[in-house]
């Protein structure tokens, strides 16, 4: 048979096992599960006693500590100068989050290999050494395998009632012989005989550890199989696990301990209880320990280097997609490990209240007593809401956040000791500690609610409740219990998220009048004048003086940033304005400072020349248009090719229209004469800002104003002048007149302007941007950009972007191109509409009158 045809059947067994086993288990399982209790399952965790539950918990956590042995003998195999405590805490995260996400060891393999490194002089030989130890987890089943195939655990009744798994038997029996002959035969530095004999004592140690757990929990809810034949169901138990290649074993593990129980006449509803027992003390309470462990132990500087040492490369690249998947999962590590905790917290509480809820109608019988546990799991229940709700927050590191969940994981703690579940006091308390310890990794000062947010808060109260209430009615029909308890689950949802709601707004108002939310400081126009005129600006400063953007300073007070805010983005105008040397300077101290206080940013109409520096600061660009500057020492209107233009000019000049140049301050007539103006321009529109100036008349006192009137001296046209506090540089900003003015009278004035300029002694006028009405249009282009060329065309200003290029080419301008700046991880068109929204706010946006 031909190595293409083996390879063919061996890939299509890889898909076929793993489908058969998954239905296997389910049908086995539906068969096993069909005799069972419910009830009498959650009755036996109500009744497990306190003093019993701890114990199980401490005997778990001891258990889980065993398989520290293989770290240590790792470390001390490869002479690392690695503290036992720092050892201690690699292990526990390398194996709780083995026996939770799995991956074949590869879990262990990547966090090992990170958090080890720094301490062993050859990466490859850690690589080695880690690759060698994970296959040994498997050697101490396959000892106890031995014990069961000599009767020693007496269990081989359910192997004849499972005659499938003796193929899997004796594969695994043979593991452990042919691991200890292969280092014999090897004899390497990393594969050494000593070394693999400690991995395989540790891994017996770790399976009978393991099994003793699982004896323990027998014991204390009334089982009585003794402990030779719990260790022989949980190793052929152990075997089902393993086979079905699921992380630990979810499943069929639990499904051959029912079995093998059931072979010993134990009953199947408190076998169930017992493996709930099992899989809370063994694997999830030692999972939340190894979060914190996590937490304390990753870091940026950890992850940066893992991802870009050449050592680890040949390694990230053999292990495939599961290595690299893995790899972006490791990456966002240190934020998670408080998130996942909250989520793990809010599903043992949603859980807990389902079971407390359910159990109340049997035991509390005053209608006084009911009210009372009733008020606490809604309360319990309100809780876990706001942890669900604030998990975004807690990526996000806040200050905020690490006090308003404080507070709700006290109150937690508090009422679990009154209702049924002592499990969430325990692991309250173990965050607690993690949360304590890590309170100087909170460095944001808060994370802003927007629509976006409280949107995704609503989804997800909605989603959880949904949950909530659907499973609980699923288990009342799962005992046989009148819908009337739906009420009771109804009250308690509804309690419970207005409990959520009222808390978290409060908990925002009184924070938001201690704490200020934002970076920068209102518009000060002294302090904007001054600094304007010591260290210059751009086109786009002056717009400053509209009173609707926030400024921000660098701390040599060279460089300025203008901004509004929009939800949780902080919309920047234009590139900074000052000194060029410390452009780089204020970017990353407005980014620190936006970062603090957990915001995006968003640069709208930068300029290309600076570009690196947004690059560096991992920027996607979108192009938005190109600016039009006139050079004004080559610009005239006489030749061949400007006769239009001219014509135009000579026109308005012959039928007497009258250009003018008036200096503030202004009189109340003029100001009256060119709002009618202004307010005819607009008609029923409404003014736009951020970007684009509007009719205020403290805004209009700061710069000269052009006119056009008529022969009757009424003016029907004006510009005001926008100062680019640039030597040479002139542009303007309003450019508005009558609709039922003669046509052309936009080029009449520009002519006019450019002609008044030169004669000043400017160099360059800026004409302003031509958003590109072509962007976007080709069946090429990318969708994002389509979408946003749409939004932008349509929504930006009061007119079409169509021919705005071609009237302004006439000019024969310098094409200088204008750029959206926004995070890689960002949407364009979403990006582009916050932008747009924000300009369509005009003078309501104002940050100050």
């Amino acid at each position: 048979m031909s190595s293409s045809i083996m390879k063919r059947i061996t890939n299509i067994f890889k898909i076929i096992f793993p489908i058969f086993l998954i239905l296997f288990i389910f049908f086995q399982g539906k068969r096993e599960l069909s005799h069972i209790s419910i009830r009498k399952s959650f009755v036996a965790i109500k009744e497990l006693h306190a003093g019993g539950f701890i114990l199980t918990v401490i005997v778990g956590l001891l258990a889980v500590s065993v398989m520290c042995f293989y770290d240590y003998f790792l470390t001390r195999s490869l002479d690392a100068k690695i503290p036992l405590s720092k050892v201690f805490r690699v292990s526990w995260v390398a194996n709780s989050f083995n026996n939770i996400i799995g991956f074949g060891g590869l879990a262990g393999v990547g966090l090992r290999s990170m958090l080890y490194r720094d301490h062993v002089e050859e990466g490859r030989g850690l690589l080695k050494s880690i690759a060698w130890m994970t296959p040994a987890v498997m050697n101490g089943l396959s000892i106890l395998l031995w014990f069961v195939l000599f009767n020693v655990f007496p269990v081989r009744a359910v192997l004849h009632n499972q005659p499938w798994l003796w193929i899997a038997v004796i594969g695994v029996i043979l593991i452990a012989p042919a691991y200890l002959i292969y280092s014999i035969v090897k004899r390497s530095k990393n594969i050494s005989f000593k070394v693999s004999a400690q991995f395989t004592i540790t891994s017996l140690a770790e399976w009978t550890a393991a099994a003793l757990v699982l004896f323990v929990i027998f014991q204390l809810v009334h089982i009585p199989l003794s402990f030779v034949h719990v260790m022989g169901i949980f190793t052929i138990a152990g075997v089902a696990g393993l086979i079905s290649l699921v992380p630990g074993g979810f499943g069929s593990f639990d499904l051959m301990i029912l079995i093998g129980a059931e072979a010993f006449h134990a009953d199947q509803g408190t076998v169930l209880t017992a493996l709930l027992i099992y899989r809370l003390v063994y694997y999830f309470i030692p999972f939340i320990v190894g979060l914190i462990f996590a937490a304390l132990e990753m870091s940026e500087t950890i992850k940066r280097k893992v991802e870009d040492h050449q050592l680890f490369m040949p390694a990230v690249e053999t292990t495939g997609v599961l290595w690299k998947l893995q790899r972006l999962f490791l990456q966002k590590l240190a934020n998670l490990t408080f998130p996942l905790m909250m989520i793990c917290i809010s599903g043992t509480i949603f859980f807990s209240v389902s079971i407390g809820v359910i159990l109340l109608r049997y035991e509390v019988s005053s209608h006084l007593y009911f009210r009372i546990f009733f008020f606490l799991y809604m309360f319990l229940f309100g809780c876990g809401l706001i942890l669900l709700f604030l998990v975004h927050e807690m990526y996000m590191r806040t200050k905020r956040v690490y006090y308003m969940v404080s507070i709700i994981l006290i109150l937690t703690a508090i009422l679990g000791i009154f209702t049924i579940s002592l499990l969430v006091s325990l692991i309250i308390l173990l965050v607690l500690v993690g949360l304590f310890l890590k309170r100087s990794s909170f460095v944001r000062e808060s994370y802003p609610f927007s629509f976006a947010t409280i949107g995704r808060t609503v989804v997800l109260a909605i989603l959880a409740l949904s949950v909530y209430l659907k499973s609980s009615s699923l288990v009342l029909e799962l005992l046989n219990q009148p819908h009337k308890l739906n009420f009771v689950f109804y009250g308690i949802a509804m309690g419970a998220l207005i409990f959520a709601v009222v808390y978290i707004l409060i908990f925002e108002i009184s924070y938001n009048k201690i704490h200020h939310r934002l970076p920068g400081e209102d518009p000060d126009f002294e302090k904007l004048k001054d600094f304007l005129e010591k260290n210059g600006g751009n086109a786009l400063s002056h717009l400053g003086y509209l009173g609707d953007k926030r400024f921000f300073f660098s701390s040599d007070n060279k460089a300025m940033l203008q901004f509004a805010k929009s939800g949780h983005r902080l919309i920047v105008l234009g590139d900074p304005a000052g000194q060029p040397e410390s452009f780089g300077k204020i970017l990353q101290e407005f980014h620190d400072a936006a970062d603090y206080y957990g915001y995006t940013i968003i640069l709208y109409q930068i300029d290309g020349e600076n570009m690196a520096f947004y690059h560096d600061l991992g920027y996607r660009f979108f192009k938005l248009g190109e600016e039009a500057i006139v050079p004004l020492e080559t610009f005239k209107i006489s030749g061949k090719k400007r006769a239009g233009l001219r014509a135009t000019f000579n026109r308005f000049t012959r039928e007497g229209y009258v250009f003018e140049l008036h200096s503030p301050p202004f009189s109340e007539a003029f100001i009256k004469d060119i709002k009618e103006v202004s307010d005819a321009w607009l008609g029923k529109q409404h003014e736009k800002g951020f970007s684009l100036g509007y009719f205020d008349s403290s805004y209009l006192s700061r710069a000269d104003i052009a006119t056009l009137s008529d022969s009757e001296g009424k003016i029907v046209a004006f510009m005001n002048l926008m100062p680019m506090y640039q030597e040479g540089y002139i542009s303007v900003d309003l450019m508005r007149y009558y609709p039922d003015s003669p046509s052309g009278i936009m080029d009449a004035m520009f002519v006019h302007l450019f002609q008044w300029a030169k004669e000043e002694g400017y160099q360059y006028f800026n004409a302003g941007m031509a958003p590109l009405s072509n962007v976007g249009q080709s069946q090429y282009a990318f969708l994002s950009e389509r979408i946003a060329a749409v939004i932008f065309n349509n929504v930006n200003y009061m007119y079409s972007f169509s021919g705005l290029r071609r009237f302004k080419g006439k000019y024969q301008p310098i094409w200088k191109g204008k750029y959206l700046a926004f995070r890689k991880n960002r949407s364009l068109p979403v990006t582009m509409l916050i932008v747009t929204r924000l300009i369509g706010k005009g003078p309501k946006g104002k940050t100050t009158s």
